[in-house]
């Protein structure tokens, strides 16, 4: 049983790395301020410090910072937000959930961390059988430069979100362990103009409690319910914390509408890779990515950037310091 621990650097910016095209806005993934993505916000970002969420209630790999996570290429250690894929390594538990429609479908109780990455990334696989639009790509390692730099995280980083990887990463991986990155019910790509279509978008359908709410948690802004800029113990705005949180840790991150509890962190933490482009060419395809990040919202933004339909896209190849992903199933 190989055994193996994911680290980060502690460094004070957000860059963009993996390209020079900006994702976003100036509230968009990897601190955006080259205003090159789809989105309208003029809010600005931070990244410093970190702390223990006291709200934890998840003990074991879905839901602490009490102590390093041991991580393991084997299904040892699966936490009570994960469950074990073919037998072989621990992923994130699927949820599942309806459309308004009543299409059935799975999503992922939480971002996809680092140690679930890296289990993955443990059995060596292979480039091929990629799609056309990512046969670019030489390997599925987290961009070098960003995770030289990235802030997301100082110290015991297992669960925490996977950050500094590309759309056609999340796609390999959601591929390799039975599921496909967020995109249409019933599957195919959800349409890059729906993102605010409940039975259209996989990922804006479990945000947004099938449309019923602009939050997770609600239909009005609560800065103390997501890991956002806003939250007094884990946000920015408290001073010693701004960073990511392992997956589940901010309970109240989800959604209360019937049928849709149970999906952690649809707003903040990280942004989220999703299956929906303007095209499918190649690595400059503009992407969407979802739900804000630990930096979102800053400077009275009042929780703009961490709406379930906030308006925003980065290139495929992009790699940021507060972008990850999660899977869906169909």
């Amino acid at each position: 049983m190989l055994v193996f621990a994911v680290s980060a650097a502690l460094v004070t910016s957000l860059p963009a790395c993996g390209s020079s095209d900006g994702a976003g806005d100036s509230d968009g993934a990897g601190n955006g301020t080259t205003n090159g993505g789809d989105g309208s916000s003029s809010n600005g970002n931070g990244a410093s410090g970190g702390s223990n969420n006291p709200g934890s209630t998840n003990p074991e790999g879905g839901g602490t910072s009490s102590g390093p996570w041991i991580c393991t290429t084997d299904c040892s250690h699966c936490g009570p937000l994960e469950t074990c894929f073919d037998g072989k390594f621990c992923v994130a538990k699927s949820v599942s959930i309806k459309t308004p429609g009543g299409a059935s479908y799975g999503i992922d109780a939480t971002e996809v961390s680092r140690c679930q990455y890296a289990a993955w990334l443990a059995t060596k696989p292979s480039t091929d059988g990629q799609e056309h639009w990512c046969r670019y790509q030489v390997g599925f390692e987290p961009d070098t430069d960003c995770m030289s730099t990235q802030t997301s995280c100082k110290s015991n980083c297992d669960q925490h979100p996977q950050v500094c990887v590309t759309s056609c990463d999340a796609e390999a991986y959601c591929k390799a362990v039975g599921k496909r990155l967020c995109g249409q019910p019933g599957g195919g790509h959800a349409p890059f103009d729906g993102f605010d279509e409940a039975n259209q978008d996989q990922w804006y359908n479990a945000c947004s409690g099938g449309g019923k709410n602009t939050y997770p948690y609600a239909d009005k802004y609560d800065g103390k319910a997501c890991n956002g800029y806003d939250n007094p113990q884990t946000g920015c705005q408290a001073g010693t914390a701004c960073d990511t949180r392992p997956g589940g840790d901010v309970t109240t991150c989800q959604s209360p509408v019937a049928g849709y509890e149970g999906v952690f962190d649809l707003s903040g933490n990280v942004f989220e890779w999703q299956d929906s482009c303007s095209q499918y060419v190649d690595g400059k395809d503009r992407c969407r990515f979802r739900g804000g990040s630990y930096v979102s919202s800053y400077g009275n933004d009042n929780g703009n950037a961490l709406r379930c339909n906030y308006d925003i896209a980065g290139s495929r190849d992009d790699a940021y310091g507060n972008l990850g992903f999660r899977c869906c199933s169909q």
